[in-house]
């Protein structure tokens, strides 16, 4: 478990390995987490050091400090980092969260425009069009439309992709390797579809990923996914490490 020096912020990686230790041990809200020393140890740096971890996972709604007794794992909305490229129900589990997601409809359509173009394929062209919607501890939380390209996903519809991750299907089933994502996110409102499936009123605030995700194509990338999401700003929240250089 030590911290190797390979240019990475120590600091930063102190916090992976922490939030890597709750989710592996599928430790529960105000579960207390080794003391400060204890990490230090097991990690190779300095107490400094993992102060700075606990810190900062504080501040991201991660973790709780209580004065005399320690560090314990927080019950919060759920915080995912802008720059890692995970799963949504990955992100539920990391907060100690029970994940659920159900699959609204699944079909095989021939690419619109707009999606071609996210896709850079050709127009008509097939794609996998899936919509979904996430649960965290039986809370509605993420209503998902996805567009795969079909060519490179062949078969996915033959996978229970309400047990299974789609990510965990492409990279371990398919051995397909997924590289980064390109997304942009804004504020937006619930319509009506959204308020009924998230269980929001219309017009309830919330946030508006669309994306485009990239995998390993022989020796060079290419657009594999392109997405649009919708999460409820009272049940997740997102949050940037930036290190300087």
């Amino acid at each position: 478990m030590n911290v190797v020096e390979d240019g990475y912020t120590k600091y930063v990686k102190v916090k992976q390995i922490i939030l890597r230790y709750i989710q592996e041990h599928n430790l529960p809200v105000d579960s207390l987490l080794p003391s400060e020393r204890e990490w230090a140890e097991m990690t190779g740096v300095s107490r400094l050091t993992v102060r700075r971890a606990i810190t900062e996972l504080t501040n991201e709604g991660f973790l709780y400090v209580v004065h005399g007794k320690g560090t314990f794992v927080q019950a919060s909305t759920i915080q995912n980092n802008l720059c890692s490229l995970t799963s949504c129900t990955q992100d539920i589990i990391r907060q100690g969260r029970v994940p659920r997601k159900q699959v609204l409809s699944s079909e095989i359509v021939p690419a619109s425009p707009e999606v071609a173009s996210k896709l850079k394929i050709n127009e008509g062209h097939s794609v996998f069009h899936m919509k979904r919607l996430y649960f965290a501890d039986e809370h509605p939380i993420q209503l998902n439309s996805t567009y795969l390209v079909y060519d490179l996903v062949e078969g996915i519809e033959d996978y229970n992709l309400e047990a299974l991750s789609l990510y965990d299907i492409i990279e371990n089933k398919m051995n397909i390797k997924l590289l980064y994502a390109e997304r942009y996110i804004k504020a937006t409102s619930a319509n009506q579809e959204a308020s009924k499936l998230l269980s929001v009123p219309e017009q309830f605030p919330l946030l508006n990923f669309a994306g485009t995700v990239y995998a390993q194509v022989g020796k060079i990338a290419k657009p594999i996914e392109t997405f649009i999401s919708f999460y409820r700003t009272d049940e997740f929240s997102f949050y940037i490490n930036q290190v300087r250089v």
